[in-house]
């Protein structure tokens, strides 16, 4: 565990943008869970607001580039675009068995390191935990008192406890296709089939 503290934490009036984890593992279950994850856990936060999906993809259409991954550059400008405080990146690798990830907070105007945390985990299923209490650290490191921080509410521990990772891959990747005007059905229940128990899924299948 490292981290890097800063003199100009966030406050509750700035925003922040969530740009899409640098998979370094070959693994394309983590393409969307962990950004998802992250920004889950984020909203519970009383320090600051997520810029919502819907608001990333029209600014992505007026700067002409609609559907685009959302990298730590592309990120940036949505960030200052849309007037956010900090930009939120992430990593994540396989070193051997063992799974590493990293999470970055960045001031937009300037491109200063406002925190960094790390986590690992000895299994994949694993990796959701770990993300969960480096997001707890990164916000206390970014100015949220341990009192504003209360133990995780049902609804993210519902979404993030699901046994299955895979599972959590198919929901996430269906709330994409959401934003896109497109039917989620079929990744929705493949959710299910993958957890019978995932009952988020099951939500949004509803």
């Amino acid at each position: 565990l490292w981290v890097w503290r800063s003199a100009a934490p966030l406050t509750r009036q700035d925003r922040v943008v969530v740009a899409d984890f640098e998979n370094r593992t070959g693994d394309p279950a983590f393409t969307h869970t962990l950004k998802q994850a992250l920004t889950l856990e984020l909203e519970r936060s009383r320090l600051a607001h997520v810029v919502t999906e819907r608001e990333v993809a029209r600014t992505l259409t007026l700067m002409q580039r609609q559907g685009q991954v959302l990298t730590p550059d592309v990120a940036a400008d949505v960030c200052r675009r849309t007037g956010s405080k900090a930009l939120l990146t992430g990593s994540v690798d396989r070193l051997g068995r063992e799974y590493v990830l990293a999470v970055h907070a960045t001031e937009c105007r300037t491109g200063h390191v406002l925190a960094r945390e790390q986590g690992r985990s000895a299994s994949k299923e694993g990796i959701l935990d770990a993300l969960a209490g480096a997001t707890t650290r990164l916000r206390r490191t970014l100015g949220e008192s341990l009192s504003d921080i209360p133990p995780r509410d049902e609804r993210v521990h519902a979404v993030l406890s699901t046994a299955s990772l895979d599972a959590f891959e198919a929901y996430t990747t269906g709330e994409q296709m959401v934003l896109q005007g497109r039917s989620p059905l079929p990744l929705f229940k493949q959710a299910i089939e993958r957890d019978p128990d995932f009952a988020y899924a099951h939500a949004a299948l509803g």
